[in-house]
């Protein structure tokens, strides 16, 4: 995985998955907007292959799936994300600090 964050360069979102004989690039992966259709772009076998994805609000779909989940009582793995998000925060921090 790389990151890179810059409020000095140009603005970029996307993500680039690799698989074994496989790859997907998506743009603006991260925060489409509601009303965009976005497009996955697949290569495999040296074929390239593009699929599109039908607007949504990610935000709002995010939103509705965590109170569902709070209503059901199933709300552990929201939980269990948020616990494991801090712990690795946490050791970035403490390396980042070691010299």
């Amino acid at each position: 995985m790389v990151g890179h964050f810059d409020f000095n360069t140009e603005y970029r979102n996307c993500i680039n998955i690799l698989g074994p004989g496989m790859s997907v690039d998506i743009d603006r992966f991260f925060t489409p907007p509601s009303d965009m259709e976005n497009e996955l772009k697949v290569r495999s076998q040296n074929q390239n292959k593009s699929i599109k994805t039908p607007p949504t609000d990610s935000f709002a779909v995010f939103l509705q799936s965590v109170f569902d989940a709070i209503k059901q009582n199933r709300y552990q793995v929201f939980m269990q994300n948020l616990l494991s998000d801090a712990t690795v925060l946490h050791r970035l921090r403490k390396a980042a600090q070691e010299e």
